[in-house]
């Protein structure tokens, strides 16, 4: 009984945690840089995790790791 209730909880737990794959390619990039964020994350907080993951993997922006200065957009927005 007790072990049902205990997955019940997790089940519950598990529903509320929407995880999204972000996939994120950077002009003059060698490539796409992929993470997972949760669904609450506000856009400057999935933006900072996008530099860092860029940094760790080598990689230097040339636009810096001020947020303010990247331009977000859709990847069907240059057809």
């Amino acid at each position: 009984m007790v072990l049902h209730q205990q997955k019940q909880k997790q089940n519950q737990a598990i529903k509320g945690d929407n995880r999204l794959l972000v996939i994120i390619t950077v002009l003059g990039s060698a490539g796409r840089i992929r993470f997972i964020v949760h669904e609450g994350k506000l856009v400057a907080a999935v933006m900072e995790t996008a530099i860092k993951s860029y940094a760790r993997e080598g990689r230097l922006s040339v636009l810096g790791s001020n947020l303010n200065d990247f331009f977000l957009c859709f990847p069907h927005c240059w057809t």
